[in-house]
């Protein structure tokens, strides 16, 4: 076999057996599109349920568990003192300490419910 030959095998060989290793992470990732989600902040923990509606545990002193009022969000994250939503929709919106602007999230679209 010539040296190009050898090559073009092995790299056939590598891209088939990424593919095959990255199936389970695709699994893992549709199957939860339809479960619930919890992220901890500091001092308080916010949990997503799987009919998209936001509730939340703790400290609530900057307001960061304002979530009452949430629906339709397929992710949620906790921050120092605040609180990210993304919606079916990807828009984004944010509630708690905006000291350094991380709740200006008011304009932002089409965010990935995959970050």
């Amino acid at each position: 076999m010539n040296k190009i030959r050898v090559k073009v095998c092995i790299s056939v060989a590598l891209v088939s057996l990424m593919s095959i290793s990255l199936l389970p992470l695709c699994d893992v990732q549709a199957a939860m599109l339809d479960k619930p989600q919890i992220s901890a902040g500091s001092l308080y923990t916010i949990g997503l349920r799987q009919d998209g509606t936001v509730v939340g545990t703790g400290d609530n002193s900057d307001g960061q568990r304002n979530v009452g009022d949430w629906g339709g969000i397929v992710y949620v994250a906790a921050g120092t003192l605040h609180t990210a939503g993304v919606y079916q929709n990807g828009e984004v919106v944010a509630t708690g300490r905006n000291n350094e602007g991380q709740c200006n999230v008011g304009n932002w679209s089409n965010i990935s419910k995959w970050l």
